[in-house]
């Protein structure tokens, strides 16, 4: 004889405790998961629903998140913050791809690691004024975050905190930020705009490193050290701008940036629109990917007190035509070079070089070879580059056939024709 049981179903339990004092409840049809007590969160035992968790709201009783508590819920769309919890903890909310809304409670202090790291919808933060600290990777690789507005409590931006946001258009660095971390806007390739204020210490290692659109960047006199590699491959970097009363840094006229006694050439703008390039000749060394991607740049010269060219100086300085040495080869034999400088060993090689007008093709001399290639710029369809200063013979502000002749005149002698305070003949 067969029986036939109706065996009831159980409901799966989608509430309970997650710390002692606090509870958890998930309401299924909508997808809103509410923690609420008074105490700290210690265990996340909602992790086996959570592609059902839409939206987190966390009530002003819980004081603290356990670490990645609701990392990786890939339906999660918006999270509320109680005024309770005054840490976020570390990857709370990473990996929430669909993540787009997030408010922070009144009471919050600290944004902590990669807590919303990789969250590759959220569009816009902003940043309570009570936060003092965004730790490292607090919102890394965040690559739809085009606004961000922080907080005027804002202390420090850890290392990695923005890296990666390849949307963000541009950033108001607080004016009681003393840190920038290390590698901490890298690859922000879309913003254009940085604002330091004037009570800033330390930029870290790579901090602004691949944001091709950054144009200006002004570094105040508070700024005591300069991490390596800062500004790297910054492609549409123009100009560097040291605040004169900076104790450490200075930078030139051409938006260069140098250690305070200008031994040491740390970072030339890529975009700069210089065709030749004049180190000083207080430079001692020239830093790894100085020069890193300065399209523009046909000559360069070298002085006789540059004793160390770094890693990668002059990587991928496709145009570069001819190395200018003020000292003779031996002289500059003796340079110490680093690895991926193709484009400057590649480059043609002047020797006791010195900047003169009249020496058109930057061989060291004056003689009928300038007369000819001033000849063919003006004639044109030679590809010849051109340096004012040093194409303008009569300086007269015009490139024509006058200084053609002013040229040949001085080098035949006997007309009077005064170039680089000299009178041939």
């Amino acid at each position: 004889m067969l029986f036939c049981f109706s065996c009831p179903v159980l409901a799966e339990d989608l509430s309970g405790e997650c710390g002692d004092g606090v509870l958890w409840n998930l309401d299924v049809d909508s997808g809103i998961i509410v923690i609420s007590g008074n105490g700290r969160m210690t265990t996340t035992p909602w992790k086996t629903n959570k592609n059902r968790i839409k939206a987190v709201e966390i009530e002003d009783g819980v004081l603290s998140l356990a670490n990645s508590a609701f990392a990786y819920c890939p339906n999660l769309t918006s999270v509320s913050i109680g005024n309770g919890i005054t840490d976020i903890a570390a990857y709370s909310f990473s990996g929430c791809s669909k993540l787009t809304n997030v408010q922070f409670g009144a009471n919050t202090k600290k944004i902590g690691a990669c807590a919303f790291d990789n969250c590759s919808s959220l569009y816009e933060i902003d940043i309570s004024n009570k936060v003092t600290v965004i730790d490292g990777g607090a919102f890394g690789y965040c690559t739809s975050l085009e606004n961000v507005s922080l907080g005027s409590g804002l202390l420090s931006i850890g290392n990695y905190a923005f890296a990666g946001c390849t949307k963000l258009k541009k950033v108001e660095i607080p004016s009681d930020v003393t840190i920038v971390g290390n590698y901490a806007f890298s690859g922000c390739s879309d913003m254009g705009t940085v604002s330091i204020n004037d009570k800033l210490s330390i930029i870290g290692n790579g901090a602004f490193e691949y944001c091709s659109k950054l144009k200006n960047i002004y570094i105040p006199k508070s700024v005591s050290l300069i991490g390596e590699q800062a500004f790297n491959a910054c492609a549409d970097l123009e100009r560097i701008e040291v605040d004169g009363n900076n104790r450490n840094y200075c930078s030139d006229e051409n938006g260069v940036l140098y250690t305070k006694n200008m031994q040491e050439l740390i970072q030339y703008p890529a975009s700069s629109d210089k065709l030749l390039f004049l180190i000083p000749d207080t430079v001692r060394k020239i830093d790894d990917w100085a020069f890193y991607n300065a399209l523009n740049i046909r000559y360069i010269f070298i002085p006789e007190s540059v004793e160390q060219i770094g890693y990668a100086s002059f990587y991928e300085c496709d145009n570069l035509l001819k190395v200018l040495y003020g000292s003779n080869e031996v002289g500059a034999s003796a340079i110490s070079e680093g690895e991926q400088n193709t484009s400057y060993d590649s480059a043609e090689k002047v020797y006791g070089y010195v900047y003169q007008k009249g020496d058109t093709d930057f061989d060291g001399e004056i003689n009928v070879s300038d007369v000819t290639t001033l000849r063919r710029y003006i004639v044109g369809g030679y590809n010849i580059i051109m340096i004012d200063d040093i194409f303008d013979i009569n300086s007269d502000g015009d490139i024509n056939i006058t200084d053609v002749t002013f040229l040949r005149q001085y080098i035949v002698g006997g007309y009077g024709i005064v170039i680089n305070n000299q009178t041939k003949g």
